[in-house]
């Protein structure tokens, strides 16, 4: 009789049932906490690179003429832009091109061509005709013979802290790359020129 009381003595105590409880639900606790501030800090980084792509965007929009000193000058631009949410070194290619349309306007034979291409960073290299009408469905349908540009920026975002909960479910956000890919036609000339080194223009 003494043993089975003590037995029901013991399977009704509830001493140290907090302390449990304390023990399962922290882990939890900590780790959604850590996962919602991951979270939160890659869309964060994500909007600076989008508002970062299209400051450079509009710069260059407002530009009759550049040089490799103005693109150089854009680039640690942007790094500073989003150096405090990134990873690793970001990639800018500025771009300056001619659309040209296709016979009868049809839209699947458009063209463009490459007037000028310029890259900063590891990621890109300049473009040709054959690269970037490779990329022709992103591009908005313009005028025949209208002058664009292209601002593409990649930065990379790796996350503090690494919130996977095993190998079925893959939370990680380790290294995702932002890109942009803004087009934008200069704002008070009808092209925007590159000065090389030697002094000439390349306008057409």
């Amino acid at each position: 009789m003494r043993f089975r009381e003590k037995l029901r003595s013991f399977w009704y105590d509830e001493t140290g049932i907090a302390s449990v409880e304390l023990m399962l639900s922290v882990p939890i606790l900590v780790w959604a906490l850590l996962s919602t501030h991951v979270y939160f800090q890659a869309f964060r980084a994500e909007a600076i690179s989008t508002r970062a792509g299209l400051t450079i965007a509009d710069m260059y929009s407002r530009r009759a003429g550049v040089n490799a000193e103005y693109v150089a000058g854009s680039y640690e631009l942007f790094k500073v832009l989003t150096e405090t949410s990134m990873t690793g070194t970001p990639s800018l290619r500025i771009t300056s091109f001619e659309f040209l349309n296709g016979k009868n306007r049809d839209p699947s034979d458009d063209e463009v061509r490459v007037i000028w291409s310029k890259e900063e960073g590891p990621l890109y290299d300049e473009h040709t005709d054959s690269s970037l009408n490779a990329e022709i469905s992103r591009i908005p349908i313009m005028d025949d013979q209208q002058q664009g540009l292209l601002i593409e920026t990649v930065t990379t975002y790796s996350a503090p802290f690494s919130i996977g909960i095993g190998p079925f479910v893959e939370t990680n956000l380790d290294d995702i790359d932002f890109k942009t890919f803004t087009v934008i036609r200069p704002r008070f000339t009808s092209k925007v020129c590159f000065a090389n080194s030697s002094g000439n223009s390349i306008c057409d």
